[in-house]
């Protein structure tokens, strides 16, 4: 992510589950010259379905500054939702050339109804286990023992004080509406629609994580523009977990080859 020569980048940053748009703030000192929007996913108090916040999400895309490239950029369950903003804009030719999706650590949802149907059981006894904590840092010390997230536990200082700070001050009941209305086992699968998303893509991942590794490879067979990064050392938060290797593999990889 470079500066352009007439204008900065612009970003429309998607956090994941638990998160907030604060977590880009990593983001916004290892690039200062990307313009970022990082707008909240769990809403706010009125409750928001999924047709409503794309619309949302659309609007905030549409009005970012001016700048070339546009970059839709989702990490985990942002970036599953950033790949149903992206069939939308694609669908609807509102992607314009330059613009560009990054996707970290991100997944296109569930096959089959009986995985979808698996799925949303788990959520929903992890959404009872979220309201029965006691705070919200306490249900985050929990998920961060969840052997996927583990390795946040390597995001350096000042990053990871700050994360901590933000989920002690979230609000856990809109991190349980989050997997009713955004969870894997409720959006519907994307994986037959990928090829529709005619829009650069580079699709990132930790080389640790091997589970989002293998759906990164699989997505990259699938998109007809995209390229796939590994960032070494790293698991399922690699923007976070090693910010200067971040730094160092996406520059001059912006740019993907047609296949």
């Amino acid at each position: 992510m470079t500066k352009t020569e007439n204008s900065r980048a612009s970003v429309l940053a998607l956090h994941g589950f638990t998160g907030c748009g604060n977590d880009f703030d990593c983001m916004r000192h290892t690039f200062p010259d990307v313009f970022f929007d990082a707008p909240d996913l769990h809403g706010t108090d009125i409750p928001e379905d999924f047709p409503q916040l794309l619309t949302r999400l659309e609007s905030c895309f549409e009005r970012l500054p001016e700048a070339q490239p546009r970059i839709l950029l989702g990490y985990s369950m942002g970036g599953r939702i950033a790949l149903h903003l992206a069939l939308r804009l694609a669908q609807n030719n509102r992607f314009r050339q330059g613009d560009r999706l990054i996707l970290i650590s991100a997944s296109p949802g569930l096959k089959s109804e009986e995985e979808r149907a698996a799925r949303r059981a788990h959520d929903t006894a992890l959404s009872r286990k979220i309201l029965a904590a006691p705070d919200a840092s306490a249900f985050y010390a929990f998920w961060r023992t969840v052997p996927i997230i583990a390795s946040q536990a390597n995001i350096p200082e000042p990053w990871n004080s700050r994360i901590l700070k933000s989920r002690a001050a979230a609000d856990k009941t809109r991190w349980a509406r989050s997997l009713e209305t955004l969870g894997t086992g409720v959006l519907p699968s994307l994986w037959n629609k990928l090829g529709e998303i005619n829009v650069e893509t580079l699709l990132v991942c930790g080389e640790n994580d091997a589970k989002f590794s293998q759906i990164a490879e699989a997505i990259n067979t699938l998109l007809p523009h995209s390229r796939l990064v590994k960032i070494p050392g790293c698991g399922h938060s690699p923007q976070l977990e090693n910010p200067a290797a971040f730094k160092a593999e996406l520059n001059g990889k912006l740019h993907c080859a047609d296949r």
